[in-house]
């Protein structure tokens, strides 16, 4: 197998391993008695640890072997989910897990994209290798979510599925080194004077629609196991719509992956985030688990978008490919911090549970015009 191939099951396999993770530990949050804003601070508190990490992250790995990185990561995540198989059954046990996982994380996902600008020959190819990069991690994590919620909805206990996610950490820490393992990178060689950013407002544009987007993904993750269950649809309902989320992510992510007519062009951007805002508030009034799974189908959609463009940018863009992953990861890691602290706010001041959800439309919303503006400005 080759390198490549190797890393995009890495990427597969460490991002099934997260959100397997993630679902347990919601599940478990619930159990302990969190209310809704109680587990979306919780995210958000994770989503902090890791931009702090994604900026250490960017700091020191240039130059560097990236395989060092992978690995210390995926290490890292087995041990935490070891870690949270033992003392989940304590709130301070299963918080301490948590961060763990999110000091891994930070150290993996910059540095293996990184890998991927490494690989690519020119923007075209870039645009390839990174449509099967995304369709890699979110097929992991569209299946790991689906199978969480059959499985914890059958009675697997939440222990067993922390240590399931111990093991196969551990094989990601194969699979990932021998992907990315070799010397360090050489710099990217500087481009021609004048053409050093073309169409440059699109990379802070993008960023932007990732900060949000990406924000309602972790809100996303963190508060529609608890909508579902307090509709009464049960905890698979849950995993059906991260499943779907992250399945129509997948569309999205092979529809900009074959058509390179979207790069450099504001209508395609910011079009396909109003799908997103209208998936948000469908899950704000869905009252049934075939809704719940269109209104997070929808919200997939526009994350697929803004995650797509913010890291084609970052890359294509940026003088360092270290340093622009890490800035990309650092951007969606501060959304997922403020974005559900909005929307624990929203939840707590009106007793509404679809409160976060609308939270997320508006900001969306509001965000438009101001990419738009960006655009305009980057093309002088």
């Amino acid at each position: 197998m080759s390198r490549a191939a190797l890393v995009l099951l890495a990427s597969a396999l460490m991002d099934g391993t997260a959100y397997f993770y993630f679902f347990a530990t919601a599940v478990q949050a619930r159990k302990h008695g969190l209310s809704e804003s109680q587990i979306l601070l919780m995210g958000a508190a994770g989503c902090a640890v890791y931009t702090l990490g994604c900026a250490a992250t960017t700091g020191i790995s240039e130059g560097r072997p990236r395989h060092r990185f992978v690995l210390a990561g995926a290490i890292g995540a087995a041990a935490a989910a070891a870690v949270a198989a033992v003392a989940c059954g304590t709130r301070a046990g299963l918080f301490a897990a948590f961060a763990a996982l999110y000091v891994a994380l930070s150290l993996y996902w910059p540095t293996l994209q990184a890998r991927l600008g490494d690989l690519s020959r020119d923007a075209r190819d870039l645009q390839a290798r990174l449509g099967a990069f995304n369709l890699s991690w979110c097929a992991g994590k569209a299946t790991s979510c689906w199978v969480a919620g059959q499985l914890l909805g059958r009675g697997l206990t939440v222990s067993g599925a922390f240590a399931l996610a111990a093991g196969s950490a551990l094989l990601v820490a194969l699979v990932a080194t021998l992907g990315t393992y070799g010397p360090a990178a050489p710099p990217r060689p500087a481009a021609p004077p004048g053409e050093a950013r073309p169409l440059g407002g699109f990379l802070p544009a993008a960023r932007l629609a990732n900060f949000v987007c990406w924000g309602g993904s972790a809100l996303l993750t963190w508060a529609v196991e608890k909508r579902a269950s307090d509709l009464s649809l049960g905890t698979s309902a849950g995993g059906w719509a991260l499943g779907a989320a992250f399945a129509a992510e997948a569309v999205t992510f092979v529809t900009l992956r074959s058509f390179p007519g979207w790069r450099y062009r504001a209508a395609p951007l910011i079009g396909i985030q109003l799908v997103g805002a209208a998936g948000y508030l469908l899950l704000g009034f869905a009252s049934a688990t075939p809704l719940l799974c269109l209104g997070a189908a929808g919200a997939g959609v526009g994350i697929g978008m803004a995650y797509f463009a913010s890291l084609f940018y970052s890359l294509e863009l940026g003088a360092s490919r270290s340093r622009g992953a890490g800035i990309h990861e650092s951007i969606l890691g501060s959304g997922g911090v403020v974005v559900p602290l909005a929307g624990a706010a929203a939840a707590h001041a009106t007793g509404w549970g679809g409160a976060p959800f609308a939270v997320v439309a508006a900001l969306i919303l509001a965000g438009i015009p101001v990419q738009a503006r960006l655009v305009r400005a980057g093309r002088g």
